[in-house]
């Protein structure tokens, strides 16, 4: 019953109906805070402290409607027992917001909270709503006393009404006075209104007011005041507005460090940092503003006496270069943070890093880890102050920009000294975020001097994924020793999307080099090397057109539809694997669809040079699928070399049921069947001529990745803007699609779409174009053709045919009819049981209870009436009983169809 009439009271106090009461669960303590998720709770809260315990703590778990509620009663409520009410506890906001304050004050030192004193932090918080006030002092927090209260990672979106005279109000602290008061990485975003004051007051943006205290101190650090501080009373008396700080008494010190003031101020005493100080000792200190007056001048004002205020512009603020300045003497974090792409000015939370980009990136990696501010800001926010300078040798060049990833969390990369920082940022290795940050290039990029520093080194593998975008890296100028590359070491990486050219010389010491230089189980695609590789001197291993040393992790590297088309002189007294596409392999590693059309020249006897890979170290590599050598693999030196080819070097252990079909040119490797080289192959590569080449047969036979315009191109590319080739067979016709793209259809070629009507196919003649993915039969002479991406095709009409994924099978309710050829005709014949229709091919899917055994569009009827295989008409077949009478569709026993006779 106590209980009950306990629970009763409150309600009343606060104002509230009593279901809407909610017991706190925890036990205030700080390994069991109070968890809050209701206004109710946060009420409940309040009673507490005010009740005399002042020193619990809680989290919020939920955002706070505070419209549930009333009236509020400030937690550390001044009016219940002055400075003995105070709150000292530790509140953590967990970044929720409590919405909907709106409230009406005439009790003093008000806000969420009232008074707060020794030991107290407040952090985490965003606080909307609209606080009209009638008191001396108010804020989100009111009052702040004696020893180092803090109040961190609080933003203010208050529309703060003051209408009382000489008011001290502060968008996120009223007053201080006594001890050493912090407030960190604050913001006010909302609008303080004193027009209806009376003409006089203290406003700041972030703190109204300190007391004229000689052992007053308040440290404002990494705040933003990007509101509103308004009074256009008709006599504005002596209102003092500043956007980090209303007013500081002849005694107390403060200083403003790493703060952005650019709100808006309208009064007749303004600083976009103080609006008067009176004690010299104030400072500011690495802090900037826009507007055009710094601090200022009322009755008795003096000037700080460290002013570091300085003055930019919209387009500093956008280019993140404010940003980064802030951070600079951070003492080891980055506190302020700026989407470059989407937000106009740095704030003091986020998690886009923005890092200042040099002109001249050269220089040695530094790989020492900053510190934390301390152990509680690393658990909670776990973000480095990492500038540009810890990276790179000439901190003192020019910048030539500052980078900070997108929304989607990518760097984009534009420019050769953006391309410099993001692999010194990478290679500095510090943050496990290095390593995995994502880049796209957005540009061509010229380098124009010597690369150095590759993106991931010997003991810091690259795990991110950069995208090229299609672009082009040209001038690469490199030498190598250990790991090396553009990319030099990366483990279960995605590198994609470009083209390079340049010059790489592998010196003594070369463990891998190449566009990458060393990969575990990463996949490395569409990258079109044309780089002159130079090997001559000392000892040199694993050398590669695209990777030096691709190697096993869990499901080993796959390197896919890649190119090389530069040199590689390969001279050096010691030297071993050296290959077109990669120098060694071992494992699961796989090479798809790749070509190579470069010059290989070596002269070491044993060693092991391939077109596409120079040695694969193991039976379980899954090795070359669909690739071809087109350039030329030549030995300089004396004799015959032990192990040279044009598509592998050497195979360890012989295994050729791991790898695909391959091709090679003829003449493109002197000694492609010796050794252990293409002899463990020959069942898997094919020797082929420049003519079969040039016909388009070798780039049917080689798969889709492979392109080519016929009577244009003389061999295969990657090039998607070039034809996608499609063979005809001697029987005149083909099924087929276009995987999302559409096509003009050549010369010589009629495409039709085809339909099931009455138990008969009917053939309708496409137009021009085929759609993309529609299912189509073709018709033409024998021979290989090439169908050129277009746009504006229009999807067939009335097309019942579909496409095979390799699965495909007549089943007990549905025949499946797939093109085939039977004596003289083609046509639909029903696919036997078990028989399964192959992927990418065409087929008709009809009910068994038709009845239908099989059709033949492709004949029309002779002027005698009997059908004649007339194999170029789209219309539906014809068919006669013995006496020559037509009939609708097919009778049990002897019919003629198309000028045969078929059992049925």
């Amino acid at each position: 019953m106590k209980l009950k009439i306990f629970l009763s009271f409150l309600a009343l106090t606060f104002g509230m109906a009593s279901s809407a009461w909610a017991e706190l669960t925890g036990d205030g303590t700080s390994d069991n805070p109070y968890q809050i998720s209701t206004a109710a709770q946060l009420a409940e809260f309040a009673s507490l402290v005010n009740g005399g315990k002042t020193t619990i703590n809680a989290v919020l778990i939920d955002n706070i409607d505070m419209s549930e509620l009333q009236s509020w009663t400030a937690i550390g409520d001044w009016n219940t027992g002055a400075v003995t009410s105070a709150y000292r506890g530790h509140f953590d906001g967990q970044g929720y917001t409590i919405n909907n304050f709106n409230h009406n004050s005439n009790k003093d030192n008000y806000g969420i909270f009232g008074v707060v004193s020794t030991g107290c932090l407040i952090e985490n918080i965003i606080v909307r709503g609209t606080l009209t006030s009638n008191v001396a002092i108010s804020g989100v927090v009111g009052y702040a006393r004696d020893a180092t209260p803090t109040l961190r990672n609080i933003h203010s979106y208050l529309n703060i009404n003051n209408t009382r005279e000489g008011s001290r109000i502060g968008g996120i602290l009223g007053s201080s006075m006594n001890g050493t008061v912090v407030v960190d990485r604050c913001t006010y975003s909302g609008i303080l209104d004193g027009r209806d004051s009376g003409g006089s007051g203290n406003y700041g943006g972030i703190v109204g007011y300190l007391y004229n205290s000689g052992s007053a101190h308040l440290r404002v650090t990494n705040c933003l005041f990007d509101g509103h501080l308004i009074n256009t009373a008709v006599t504005p008396g002596n209102c003092t507005f500043g956007g980090i700080v209303g007013y500081v008494g002849a005694n107390p010190d403060v200083t403003i460090t790493n703060c952005l003031s650019i709100g808006t101020l309208q009064s007749n005493i303004i600083g976009q940092f103080y609006g008067a100080v009176k004690h010299k000792t104030c400072s500011i200190i690495n802090s900037y503003y826009k507007g055009s007056t710094v601090n200022g001048s009322a009755s008795g004002a003096v000037e700080p006496q460290k002013m570091e205020a300085t003055l930019v512009t919209n387009e500093q603020l956008a280019s993140g270069e404010i940003c980064f300045r802030l951070n600079e003497r951070a003492s080891g974090r980055n506190n302020w943070f700026q989407a470059l792409s989407v937000e106009t000015y740095p704030l003091p939370y986020g998690s886009s890093m923005v890092y200042a980009v040099h002109q001249d990136c050269e220089g040695n990696v530094n790989n020492d880890t900053p510190e934390y501010v301390n152990d509680q800001d690393k658990d909670k926010y776990g973000i480095l102050n990492e500038g540009f300078c810890s990276y790179c040798g000439n901190p003192d060049t020019e910048y030539a920009g500052y980078m900070t990833p997108n929304e989607a969390g990518i760097y984009e990369i534009d420019s050769e000294a953006k391309l410099r920082w993001f692999a010194a940022f990478v290679s500095a290795g510090s943050i496990s975020a290095n390593v995995a940050a994502k880049a796209n290039l957005t540009d061509n990029i010229t380098l124009t001097s010597a690369w150095t520093i590759p993106i991931g080194i010997d003991n810091v593998a690259y795990t991110g994924t950069f995208d090229g975008k299609g672009h082009s890296i040209t001038g690469f100028n490199g030498k190598s020793s250990g790991k090396f590359g553009l990319f030099g070491n990366i483990k279960n990486a995605t590198i994609e999307n470009f083209s390079i050219a340049g010059t790489l010389t592998c010196e003594d010491g070369s463990s891998g080099s190449g566009v990458v230089g060393w990969s575990d189980g990463s996949t490395i695609r569409d990258i079109h090397s044309s780089l002159k590789i130079n090997a001559t001197s000392g000892t040199i291993h694993h050398v590669g057109g695209i990777v030096g040393s691709a190697r096993f992790s869990k499901q080993g590297t796959t390197v896919e539809r890649c190119s090389f088309s530069g040199t590689m002189n390969v001279n050096s007294s010691s030297h071993d694997c050296f290959g077109g596409i990669a120098g060694y392999t071992n494992d699961y590693c796989v090479f798809n669809s790749c070509i190579n059309s470069g010059a290989i020249e070596y002269s070491k006897k044993s060693g092991y040079v391939g077109g596409i890979v120079g040695y694969i170290n193991n039976t379980s590599c899954k090795g070359p699928h669909n690739c071809l050598n087109i350039g030329s693999v030549i030995y300089k030196g004396t004799g015959t070399p032990d192990y040279g080819g044009a598509i592998v070097g050497r195979l360890n252990g012989h295994d050729e049921n791991k790898l695909g079909d391959n091709y090679w040119k003829t003449g493109s490797a002197p000694y492609a069947g010796r050794g252990n080289g293409q002899n463990a192959l020959e069942n898997k590569t094919h020797e082929v001529l420049a003519s079969q080449l040039a016909s388009g047969e070798v780039t049917c036979n080689l798969g889709s990745a492979f392109y080519q315009t016929i009577g244009i191109d003389e061999v295969p590319v990657l090039d998607t803007t070039h034809g996608i080739v499609k063979k005809i067979t001697d029987a005149k016709f083909a099924t087929t699609y276009f995987d999302g793209t559409d096509v003009a259809i050549p010369d010589g070629v009629t495409a039709y779409a085809a339909a099931v009507n009455d138990n008969k196919v009917v053939l309708n003649a496409i137009d021009e174009k085929i759609a993309a993915d529609d299912a189509v039969v073709l018709n033409g002479e024998e021979g290989y053709y090439s169908f050129i991406p277009t746009t504006g095709a229009i999807k067939a009409a009335n097309n019942d045919l579909k496409i095979s994924d390799g699965n495909v099978a007549t089943d007990a309710s549905n025949s499946i009819y797939a093109l085939a050829k039977s004596g003289t005709k083609v046509g639909f014949r029903i696919v036997g049981e078990g028989v399964k229709v192959p992927a990418g091919k065409a087929y008709l899917k009809v009910a068994v209870s038709a009845g239908v055994k099989e059709f033949y569009p492709f004949v029309e009827e002779d002027a005698t009436g009997i059908a004649s295989p007339l194999l170029e008409t789209g219309e539906g077949v014809s068919v006669y009983n013995l006496a020559g009478q037509k009939l609708s569709k097919l009778q049990k026993g002897i019919n003629i169809v198309g000028g045969k006779k078929v059992l049925f």
